[in-house]
């Protein structure tokens, strides 16, 4: 499911679900057995956010804003990182998100809509 989310790509969420499918009975009966299935239940029905991060290697608020990002427990939350602009083979996340005033730029998104693009720690802490 995680890999869907970081790619957008259909093959990871349709193998995902239909594995999630052959483990929903015994699951159910035993969930002490299942936590890490249950987990992926739980982010298959709700895919949380994606944040996608670009940065200017330059640019020294990069880390604060990542510390940010992973300094609380968020399980259904993706991450995606990389300098601007992203390469290629980056993952779909990271593309066609420019640079905010050419400094560190957040793209905070929900169910894969995305809110204003922010790169102040004030204005991140508000989104998370």
């Amino acid at each position: 499911m995680k890999l869907a989310a970081f790619t957008d790509k259909a093959v990871y969420r349709d193998a995902a679900e239909k594995a999630l499918r052959t483990i929903s009975e015994p699951a159910l009966r035993y969930p002490m057995g299942f936590a890490r299935w249950l987990c992926a239940a739980d982010f298959a029905f709700d895919n949380g956010r994606q944040v996608a991060v670009v940065f200017n290697e330059k640019d020294e608020n990069t880390q604060e804003l990542i510390r940010l990002i992973q300094g609380e427990y968020r399980p259904n939350m993706i991450v995606a990182a990389c300098s601007y602009p992203p390469p290629q083979d980056a993952p779909a996340l990271l593309m066609d998100r420019p640079l905010k005033e050419n400094k560190a730029t957040v793209y905070v998104c929900e169910h894969f809509v995305c809110k204003q693009p922010v790169n102040s720690v004030e204005e991140l802490r508000q989104l998370l």
